[in-house]
């Protein structure tokens, strides 16, 4: 039980961490600090899914609740972020372990994910918030204009490495 409460917990944690540490570093650590906002980047994988038998035994929670509390989590950590930089692009592209489904499909790829749910749950959570935009495109993949540079995000499970960092890296 205790590992299962561990496991619930320390992410959380994490990403408070993670959330506090990049407006100090941004604001703290900066010289003369003046940010028109931030892009906020969801790149997949925000639960760990039940795509295999191990996951659904051994996670804390099920898929729908995990979807559920990490919107919670997260509406809280744009919504600071929205507080320090003024306004705030949220850019989310779904993962593999958001998978609905064990196979991984490639039709239906975006709409049946968790990740998925979760950006549109998060757009709904901010539609009345006019410092926070989203892109959340019909595709795996998204492109996004960056002071004049283009980014492509994806997650990188269907660009052929398997099995983690592949030939990209970590």
């Amino acid at each position: 039980q205790y590992g299962a409460l561990v496991r619930k917990i320390v992410p959380e944690r994490r990403y408070r961490l993670l959330i506090d540490k990049t407006i100090d570093l941004s604001f703290n650590h900066m010289v003369k600090p003046k940010y028109p906002g931030m892009v906020y980047i969801r790149g997949g994988d925000g639960i760990a899914g039940e795509i295999h038998d191990e996951l659904q035994r051994t996670n804390a929670l099920e898929a729908l609740p995990a979807a559920n509390r990490l919107v919670e989590i997260e509406a809280a950590g744009i919504e600071k972020i929205a507080h320090r930089f003024g306004n705030v692009h949220v850019v989310s592209v779904p993962g593999n372990h958001g998978r609905a489904h064990r196979k991984v499909y490639s039709k239906r790829y975006v709409d049946t994910n968790y990740d998925t749910l979760t950006a549109w749950m998060l757009e709904k959570w901010f539609r009345k918030d006019g410092r926070i935009t989203f892109h959340t495109p019909p595709s795996g993949d998204a492109i996004i204009s960056i002071y004049g540079w283009n980014f492509l995000l994806t997650h990188g499970d269907r660009i052929g490495s398997r099995g983690g960092g592949g030939y990209i890296g970590p």
